[in-house]
């Protein structure tokens, strides 16, 4: 499988030159580092607990977590003003 096929079907996102790629990590990794920290987490979490789970559990354990776990983070919250706010939020890691 050539590497425009594996981004055709959907098993990447993004194809790039190899010298291209360490600045697009650099890139990618600026842009991800730019959030909350136990955001990020709780997105992995979500992602390593529904993964190969029928799609209908998967949306039962994703909705669990966000509504149980990050709904009651500082970070969530400041998000969801920041968007209100039409602003840049300011993340506490909390």
């Amino acid at each position: 499988m050539t590497a425009e096929e594996a981004r055709t079907l959907g098993f990447v996102n993004r194809v790039v030159a190899e010298k291209d790629l360490q600045a697009t990590v650099r890139d990618m990794l600026a842009r991800i580092t730019q959030f909350s920290s136990p955001v990020l987490e709780m997105a992995k979490r979500v992602i390593s607990t529904t993964i190969g789970l029928p799609l209908a559990q998967a949306i039962r354990k994703s909705q669990d977590i966000y509504l149980n776990q990050l709904a009651s983070l500082e970070d969530s919250k400041e998000g969801l003003q920041a968007v209100i706010e039409k602003r840049k939020p300011v993340w506490r890691n909390k």
